[in-house]
């Protein structure tokens, strides 16, 4: 099967000599969605630019639908929806009017923009605000238009870059549930540095740091790096001394986290807690546990 995106080596220089991406190779599947995780500066917003054509690779190559995006830009962008980190509504217009009149500046004529648009606002359960100006709107019900825009133009290739960054705990839940339902015949490329949120929404994820792709895979393949599957909260810390036998061990903010060899271990670490009536619970690794390990194995 083709790829929807091939990256190949990509490479980029600034000028002054900052190396923002230093050999990014990725083969990304029809139907995936595929995320990008790491820090601010990592160089994530980089690629996104590069495989949306806003900016061309120092060295390397990135094709969309083995289309070549720096060769023929026009005819890759028709495929692709795009949501940049930094975009924002129009406070003077309706929900509706900005997905009309996003369709109507590609092309598309008032009747399939009007019923492209009414498809998109279901979608994304805008319907009831399809009248209301953006200003009206909460910060998340905003992002969610941005998010139909991209939805209204169909297009197979879906480039979408922090699309919850400053929203509550419950607006980025809702926009999960929006992104989830993009899968359906498309493929998502999506950037965060929120380790819940790829967890929640990516087939497979890529971490990212500084400029390379150091793991990808899916969350129990990525899990399987770690030398510990399960952690230990322990809301004691002053145990720590007695704790240290079990497995290594972090202090934080007051509790003991442990990171247990194996699962006699963990029985033994529960065991000891209960009867010092210590309040304990026994979670498995996270992807954000993932990220620090490999993170801390290059340093």
């Amino acid at each position: 099967m083709q790829p929807a995106i091939l990256l190949d080596d990509v490479r980029k220089t600034y000028k002054g000599g900052a190396n923002a991406l230093r050999g990014v190779s990725a083969s990304i599947q029809p139907g995936e969605i595929f995320c990008l995780v790491g820090p601010n500066g990592a160089g994530k917003t980089t690629l996104l630019r590069i495989v949306g054509t806003q900016l061309e690779p120092t060295s390397g190559s990135v094709s969309i639908l083995g289309i070549d995006v720096v060769r023929k830009p026009k005819e890759v962008r028709q495929h692709l929806g795009i949501v940049p980190q930094e975009a924002i509504t129009d406070p003077e217009l309706s929900a509706f009017e900005h997905i009309y009149y996003y369709l109507r500046a590609r092309g598309q004529s008032r009747r399939g923009a009007r019923e492209s648009a009414e498809r998109a606002l279901h979608l994304v359960g805008l319907w009831d605000h399809r009248g209301t100006m953006a200003v009206r709107l909460s910060g998340g019900l905003r992002r969610r238009i941005l998010i139909a825009m991209a939805i209204s133009t169909e297009a197979e290739i879906m480039l979408l870059d922090e699309p919850t960054t400053g929203l509550d705990p419950l607006a980025r839940r809702q926009v999960w549930h929006d992104l989830a339902a993009l899968k359906s015949g498309r493929t998502v490329l999506l950037t965060t540095h929120s380790m819940d949120e790829a967890e929640a929404l990516a087939d497979r994820v890529a971490i990212f740091h500084e400029g390379r792709i150091i793991a990808v895979g899916t969350v129990p393949q990525l899990r399987g790096k770690l030398p510990n599957r399960h952690k230990i909260y322990i809301e004691d810390g002053t145990h720590g001394a007695a704790l240290q036998r079990f497995g290594r061990m972090e202090e934080v903010a007051g509790k003991v986290v442990l990171y247990p060899e194996s699962d006699l271990a963990i029985d033994e670490v529960v065991h000891f807690a209960l009867t010092e009536n210590l309040p304990v619970s026994v979670l498995p690794t996270s992807l954000e546990d993932i990220y620090i390990h490999l993170i801390k194995e290059r340093t």
